[in-house]
């Protein structure tokens, strides 16, 4: 009977996970077509979306809008959407806009985004498995503290979740310098870390700071 219903509340949170990480996708889908609608290309660019690397996904659309940070995103849309920010393109020269591109091209190539749904859903189905998990625990624990069931997903969106973000992140800037050069990719990284301001604390909790990819990456190159 016991291994019936966990046999059962399995099940159930394998479908609740593909559910969230599906309907993850087609959200992401969705707002790239609402931000490629609503935000005009850069007015105040000397150059023109044409001056993009051209090897970003043959047949996808670029647009440059206005941004303080030098960042790349790509759209999972039909076809695939770039929206690259004004700041990346007036301060990169050619190489160093490669990079950036290609920083990005790595995390999705490589089911960066795959391993992020699925990180963020294992989260929410923590979340949604809280009641049944604070009846396991022992009646005084739940008396003491009633949200006790909760202390799992706090647990894993608070260590867990970053440290795999991070692992993201980093192992993009790897193949990223393996495609690009790794001298032409640290000083991507170097103009990045001089010209980004600094960001609000949750970003540098969830992602590391230009900084510290920077010295992760001159570390490994060093211990190589």
């Amino acid at each position: 009977m016991v291994l019936g219903e966990v046999t059962r509340s399995l099940l159930g949170s394998l479908l609740a996970l593909s559910v969230i990480v599906v309907g993850t996708y087609f959200i992401k889908a969705a707002v790239g077509y609402v931000v490629w609608a609503v935000r005009d290309s850069a007015t105040d660019v000397g150059t023109t979306v044409d001056a993009l690397p051209e090897d970003i996904d043959r047949g996808s659309k670029r647009k440059v809008v206005d941004g303080d940070r030098i960042t790349a995103t790509r759209f999972s849309t039909l076809p695939p959407r770039w929206v690259v920010s004004s700041t990346a393109v007036e301060t990169l020269d050619r190489d160093e806009l490669e990079c950036l591109i290609s920083h990005v091209s790595s995390h999705v190539r490589s089911h960066g985004r795959a391993i992020h749904n699925v990180a963020i859903g294992v989260g929410v189905v923590l979340v949604l498995a809280a009641p049944r998990i604070g009846a396991a625990f022992p009646p005084g624990l739940n008396r003491l503290l009633p949200v006790a069931g909760f202390l799992p997903a706090v647990g894993y969106f608070a260590v867990c979740l970053p440290v795999i973000e991070r692992w993201l992140v980093y192992r993009a800037d790897r193949r990223a310098a393996a495609n690009c050069g790794r001298g032409t990719y640290l000083e991507f990284l170097e103009t990045k870390t001089r010209v980004d301001p600094s960001r609000a604390v949750w970003q540098r909790w969830l992602e590391p700071t230009p900084e510290r990819r920077l010295e992760k990456l001159r570390a490994r190159v060093s211990a190589e």
